[in-house]
């Protein structure tokens, strides 16, 4: 009796796998940086169903640009955002191969052409904001001088 239900229980886990195994997706490539060409180590792929279910999952890149994601429903629809520090980040929509190897490349720009291309006035604006934001903090009441009339 107990070897028939390890022997059932064998069975239906490899079923289990192999239909999960069925709609599995893979999603490869490099991303590098759009001026220089150069990989940018230790980029962000954010994924995110679009579909019925509820899916956001974060990947990292490896240190020479190339990441290996494997989706296990690839039926869904996926939002797939890059990014790193200092680039503008990129987006797109897409539908994985079921079974296959869809391979992506992509080059993100680097963040001080997002700058450069806006007006100069944004520009100044922001940069005035923060300077006065900073100067109008204080400081907290430890960091006050002691004067004479404190006591002692």
């Amino acid at each position: 009796m107990r070897k028939t239900f390890a022997m059932f229980l064998l069975v239906a886990a490899a079923v289990a796998a192999n239909a999960f195994a069925g709609a599995e997706a893979r999603l490869t490539g490099k991303v590098v940086d759009a001026v220089t060409k150069q990989p940018i180590n230790n980029a962000t792929i954010l994924m995110v169903s679009t579909g019925g279910r509820n899916f956001r999952q974060e990947y990292k890149g490896e240190k020479d640009g190339v990441y290996r994601i494997l989706v296990i429903d690839g039926t869904l629809v996926y939002q797939v955002t890059y990014s790193a520090p200092g680039y503008q980040p990129y987006q797109e929509s897409m539908k994985l191969k079921i079974g296959d190897v869809t391979t992506k490349d992509i080059a993100l720009a680097p963040a001080a052409a997002a700058v450069a291309a806006a007006p100069a006035a944004v520009r100044t604006t922001k940069a005035r904001n923060f300077s006065m934001t900073t100067s109008m903090r204080r400081p907290p009441p430890s960091f006050r001088r002691p004067s004479s009339h404190d006591p002692i």
